[in-house]
């Protein structure tokens, strides 16, 4: 859901704007806004009977967002195992304390 320039709440279908195909299996995601604006986007979804692929895009902004798009938003990009993942939890960088 989005809120349109009116301000009237709207269904959104991101799949292609983040690369998902159609008829993927969403297991679990999490999604954030700074007060920016910039959107934090994870995804993990169904890859096999005995895995699933995380899918973690770089922040981006809603006026990415264009339905009519061929463009994919940018991935965070790393091919490699990550072992049992029981949850995932974003923490924006402004928001860690050194």
């Amino acid at each position: 859901m989005r809120r349109n320039a009116q301000g009237q709440s709207e269904h959104f279908d991101i799949h292609k704007l983040v690369g998902l195909p159609d008829d993927v299996l969403v297991q679990a995601f999490h999604v954030e806004q700074s007060w920016s604006l910039k959107i934090y986007l994870a995804i993990a979804y169904k890859a096999s009977d005995s895995a699933s692929t995380l899918l973690l895009l770089k922040p981006f902004t809603p006026d990415q967002l264009q339905e009519n798009s061929d463009k994919v938003l940018p991935k965070i990009s790393a091919n490699r195992p990550l072992g049992t993942v029981e949850k995932i939890y974003m923490v924006r960088q402004e928001a860690i304390v050194p």
